[in-house]
C-alpha cells in the first residue's frame, strides 16, 4: 500500500471536499477495495495500491463513471430545448467502459416518453418511479443521492447535498457532468491531439495540485463559489465561470448519499439573502467536521439545510459517514 499525498485536494471549499471522497471512492470501488483515505492537515491521503502515475493511468483508461441522469430535470439533455451535445456524444461512443451510462440514457428516454401525457407533478414521480425500477444499478447511487421516493411513491424528497433533485436553479449537474467526462475522456472528446495530454494535466492540478493548466469555461454551481463568476470575480467588471473539468467529475460523479440527522450542531456561518457559506465547526462533540449551510433562495420547497463531513484523521473506509440536518439549534 502506497500513502499518496493528494496536496490538490483541500477540505474546503465543498468542491475540493467531495472531490477527495469522490476519487476514493472511485479507487476502492473499481481499483482498489482495500483503499483508504483521510485527512492529515489541509490535506487528503489516499492510501491504495496504485502510485501516483498508476492513479492517474487508471482515472484515465480504466475510470467507469456512474451513469449520473436526471431525466426528470429540465436542463438535463433529455428534452427538447437542452444542451444534448454531451449526451448525445456518450450514446454514440462504443466503450465498454460507458456502457452502463448508454443503458441508463436509453431507460431515461424511455420514461420520458411513457410520462408525456401526465400533469406536471404527477409526471416527475412517476418518471423517478420507472427509471429507479428500470435503470442499471450502477445508476442508482446518483439517484439515491439526488431525490428519495416516499414509501407510497406518491412524493419526492430531496437531500440537500444536490439541492431540489440533482440541480442548482437551470444547472443540471448531470448534464454538466457529461459535459465534463467529454473534456477528459480520451476517445469521447472532439479527437485532438492533446486531448489526452491536456486531460492528463487537468487531473494531476486537480489531485496532486502539480502546474496550473488553463480551466474551462464552464459552471461549477455552489460547490465553489470563488470559481463561480459573476460581478467582481476578476478584474474587470464580471468574471466566467471557471472550473478544472476532472474536479467536477470527480466531485459529482461519486456523490456521497448524506443521512439526515437532527443532531443538535452549532450555527454554520451564512449570510443575507440565503447565500450559501461554509465554516469548520468548533463543537467539542462533532469536531473534526466540515460545516456548510444552504439557504433557499430559489425553491420555498427545500428549507435551510446544513451538513457535517468528517475531516478526521483515521483511516476511512470508501463509505465514511456523512449527515445533514435540517435547521440549527
Amino acid at each position: 500500500m502506497r500513502d499518496l499525498i493528494l496536496d490538490g485536494c483541500a477540505p474546503a471549499p465543498l468542491a475540493s471536499y467531495l472531490k477527495a471522497i469522490g476519487a476514493l471512492r472511485v479507487v476502492a470501488g473499481q481499483a482498489d477495495p482495500a483503499a483508504r483515505g483521510w485527512w492529515s492537515g489541509d490535506r487528503f491521503v489516499l492510501s491504495c495500491g496504485l502510485d501516483a502515475e498508476s492513479l492517474v493511468e487508471f482515472f484515465l483508461d480504466r475510470y467507469r463513471p456512474t451513469p449520473a441522469v436526471s431525466p426528470w430535470n429540465g436542463g438535463s439533455g433529455f428534452h427538447p430545448k437542452d444542451h444534448r451535445a454531451a449526451i448525445e456524444r456518450i450514446e454514440r461512443d462504443g466503450s465498454p467502459r460507458l456502457a452502463h451510462y448508454r443503458e441508463a440514457i436509453t431507460t431515461g428516454r424511455a420514461a420520458v416518453t411513457a410520462v408525456a401525457g401526465l400533469g406536471a407533478k404527477e409526471a416527475k414521480v412517476a418518471l423517478v418511479a420507472r427509471c429507479r425500477a428500470s435503470c442499471p444499478d450502477e445508476a442508482l447511487e446518483w439517484m439515491d443521492a439526488a431525490l428519495v421516493l416516499s414509501p407510497d411513491g406518491q412524493q419526492l424528497q430531496y437531500p440537500p447535498l444536490l439541492l431540489s433533485g440533482g440541480n442548482d436553479g437551470r444547472l443540471d449537474f448531470s448534464n454538466n457532468f457529461m459535459q465534463r467526462l467529454c473534456d477528459v475522456l480520451p476517445g469521447l472528446g472532439d479527437g485532438d491531439a492533446g486531448h489526452r495530454e491536456r486531460s492528463a494535466g487537468w487531473l494531476r492540478a486537480a489531485l496532486f495540485g502539480d502546474g496550473s493548466p488553463p480551466l474551462r469555461d464552464a459552471a461549477v454551481g455552489m460547490f465553489n463559489p470563488g470559481g463561480a463568476g459573476g460581478a467582481n470575480a476578476a478584474a474587470g467588471f464580471s468574471g466566467a465561470s471557471r472550473v478544472n473539468p476532472w474536479e467536477f467529475v470527480l466531485m459529482v460523479g461519486r456523490p456521497p448519499a448524506w443521512r439526515r440527522s437532527s443532531t443538535c450542531a452549532p450555527r454554520a456561518a451564512s449570510s443575507g439573502g440565503g447565500a450559501r457559506r461554509a465554516t469548520r465547526s468548533s463543537s467539542p462533540r462533532l469536531w473534526p467536521t466540515w460545516a456548510w449551510a444552504a439557504g433557499s433562495t430559489h425553491s420555498r420547497a427545500m428549507p435551510s439545510t446544513s451538513g457535517w463531513a468528517p475531516t478526521t484523521s483515521p483511516p476511512r473506509s470508501a463509505e465514511c459517514g456523512c449527515r445533514t440536518g435540517g435547521g440549527h439549534r
